[in-house]
């Protein structure tokens, strides 16, 4: 499914803060948008429901980790546009499409917010001749015990191109070893994986009881 805009009071209908809320929305079902609505505000109340939930800047980088149940103030200067990603959720990041009749992308990254038992995304990709091309990516990452197992389940296709792609996962704490994986580093908290062409699986060996997160 394409994500779409939904109130806060879909998700959480028995939170009183959460219904009256309608000055934020969710992308989907993990990315909450704050925007700013008053002229030469910098900063803004955020509302966050039930679940853990991390600041992410423009897209490219992990700020601090919230618990849900809370207000917290978001900063917003010009350049910044307040939202925060849930744990339990992989959001696809990409680059602008080549022209506006393709969404099909040479890199393409994902933001994960890893919850105790995992994460989920979803990607679609137009194949740029019609309504009935494309490829629907559904990323999947399994947690059992010390063992993250990360699937990749593709339908359709897109043509034959070789696609870039990295993961940034928070939530994790410290990985031994990422079998599948072209290469990974751990810095500030985010594990930073790149993936080889094609890939499908990937398996992380964590540190048994070493959560980034409490």
């Amino acid at each position: 499914a394409l994500p779409v805009m939904r109130p806060l009071a879909l998700h959480w209908p028995a939170d009183e803060d959460a219904a009256r809320e309608d000055t934020q929305y969710l992308l989907g079902e993990g990315l909450m948008v704050a925007p700013v609505l008053r002229a030469g505000h910098r900063r803004r109340l955020v509302y966050l429901p039930a679940g853990r939930w991390a600041a992410v800047f423009n897209l490219a980088q992990f700020g601090p980790v919230h618990a849900g149940g809370q207000h917290v103030v978001a900063a917003a200067p010009l350049d910044t546009l307040p939202m925060y990603l849930r744990a339990g959720t992989a959001l696809p990041v990409t680059e602008a499409a080549p022209h506006t009749t393709s969404a099909r992308w040479a890199r393409l990254s994902w933001l994960i917010h890893a919850g105790p038992d995992g994460f989920v995304g979803q990607l679609f990709e137009d194949a740029g001749d019609g309504p009935a091309g494309g490829r629907a990516t559904r990323l999947v990452g399994e947690r059992q015990g010390a063992r993250l197992t990360i699937r990749r389940e593709t339908e359709g296709e897109t043509g034959s191109f070789e696609q870039r792609e990295t993961m940034h996962v928070l939530g994790l704490g410290h990985v031994r070893a990422a079998q599948g994986a072209a290469s990974f580093a751990h810095e500030d908290g985010v594990l930073r994986l790149t993936l080889p062409a094609r890939w499908q699986t990937v398996t992380l060996e964590l540190e048994p009881g070493d959560d980034e997160e409490p």
